[in-house]
């Protein structure tokens, strides 16, 4: 009985607290909203008014108070409202409206029973129809003007407000369409060959094959990628002396097999590469099969027996594995046979990881230029369960699982999977590396 009495005493005195914080946090909403309408800040104190009677209903002064602010801020808003009018800031009159309608809604949540004057709906409306007006004349002199991107923005928030016919939103929407027809050539000429291009295409997604206009674009798409497309010569990835020793060749073989058939054959536009064939046979005639590292006069010279614009260059620095043993069973199991003894196996569990870093260079073919010296790193891990045992693990009576622990086959074709899931990984990473260094220098 003691301890169900201390456990009710215990709960009332919980009550008692949470109760009396919560008093203490609205009373202190209160105060500042005392204090901020005393400073004169009229919409700040309806605020702390408002979150006291979202709390407490009841508290007669916070609604007393929201009342007395409250009018106050809907007369000095609307009073805005119309300076911003006769100043032809119709925009800014309409949004100073809406944030009257906004305040009048949430105030009135809590039973304040402000007023809006009788024609308010009707001066907002007018407000709103000038507003676009103003949007779409001010977007259409930009357009004329070519300042493109602040056209496209006042034509997006003429949109973005409602207030327009299905006519003139397809008008609108031609005009945009114009806006890009205009910045792309623009872009075109003064040789922007990437915005000239991006810009052609947010028009063909908006009008289609089909649209008068979709040659047009067509042709600003082809003249730009003919103009800014740069020739690259991937060479394969090559290895240092101390990672081909650690390593052998299979890693780095199928590294530059994926980079050539999964990376270096679907470019993105702008960057054309050269046939990986003809670069590793151009390779193979100067350096032969070593696959050393290739040093800078190495790489231009195949760069430019390939007539590439760029060179591709990178180096296997790093090819580390290592394994940690994350815990350890010890498992009862017999021996096979007519006699079966009992013995045991101990179950590893490791964790192995892989840690590989390529150094990445780009040159210049016709100048020798370095353009980017970097380094690309990547990992991978999974978990394995290993068997130990001293003698001879095919005399245990085992599961087909159990089997799977000490066989060397399945082991190796673990720790393949887990070399092919790095080389993919560590492929994809150079490949965005590369691509997006090359195109940074595009204009």
């Amino acid at each position: 009985m003691t301890h169900l009495r201390d456990k009710v005493i215990l709960a009332a005195a919980i009550i008692l607290i949470v109760g009396v914080a919560g008093c203490v946090s609205t009373q202190k909403r209160f105060d500042r909203g005392v204090k901020a309408e005393q400073a004169g800040h009229y919409e700040e104190a309806a605020g702390h008014y408002i979150q006291v009677l979202q709390k407490e209903p009841d508290w007669e002064e916070a609604l007393v108070g929201l009342r007395r602010t409250g009018a106050i801020v809907i007369e000095n808003l609307l009073g805005e409202a119309s300076r911003l009018e006769d100043a032809e800031r119709y925009v800014e009159s309409a949004n100073m409206l809406d944030r009257i309608s906004a305040f009048h809604a949430r105030a009135n949540s809590v039973r304040a029973d402000l007023q809006l004057p009788p024609d308010f709906r009707n001066r907002r409306d007018r407000m709103e129809d000038r507003a676009v007006r103003k949007l779409l004349s001010e977007a259409d002199r930009a357009r004329l003007d070519g300042h493109w991107a602040k056209s496209l923005g006042l034509y997006d928030q003429a949109l973005q407000r409602g207030r327009l016919t299905a006519a003139e939103v397809a008008e609108v929407r031609e005009s945009r369409v114009l806006v890009l027809a205009g910045w792309s050539e623009q872009a075109l000429r003064e040789r922007y060959y990437r915005i000239a291009f991006d810009k052609a295409q947010q028009a063909l997604d908006l009008v289609g094959v089909e649209h008068t206009l979709s040659q047009r674009f067509s042709r600003v798409q082809a003249s730009a990628l003919e103009e800014g497309s740069r020739f690259v010569a991937m060479l394969p990835v090559a290895a240092t002396e101390d990672v081909r020793r650690r390593t052998g060749t299979l890693f780095l073989s199928d590294l530059n097999d994926i980079l050539a058939y999964d990376h270096w054959a679907t470019p993105p536009p702008f960057v054309l590469v050269a046939d990986p064939v003809e670069v590793r046979r151009e390779i193979r005639s100067m350096l032969g099969r070593s696959g050393r590292v290739v040093t800078k006069g190495e790489a231009v010279a195949v760069g430019r027996a390939m007539d590439a614009d760029w060179v591709f260059v990178a180096d296997l620095v790093r090819f580390d594995r290592d394994q940690r043993e994350r815990d350890r069973d010890r498992v009862n199991v017999k021996t096979r046979g007519r006699s079966p003894l009992d013995t045991s196996y101990v179950l590893r569990k490791v964790r192995v990881l892989y840690y590989t870093r390529v150094e990445v260079r780009i040159y210049d073919v016709r100048s020798g230029r370095e353009l980017y010296d970097g380094r690309v790193d990547a990992s991978a891990e999974d978990g394995f369960e290993r068997g130990e045992y001293a003698g001879d693990y095919r005399d245990l009576d085992l599961s087909g699982r159990e089997l799977s622990y000490f066989d060397s086959e399945e082991i190796r074709l673990q720790e393949d999977a887990l070399e092919e899931a790095m080389a993919d990984q560590l492929a994809a990473k150079v490949a965005e590396r590369v691509y997006s260094t090359m195109l940074r220098w595009i204009p």
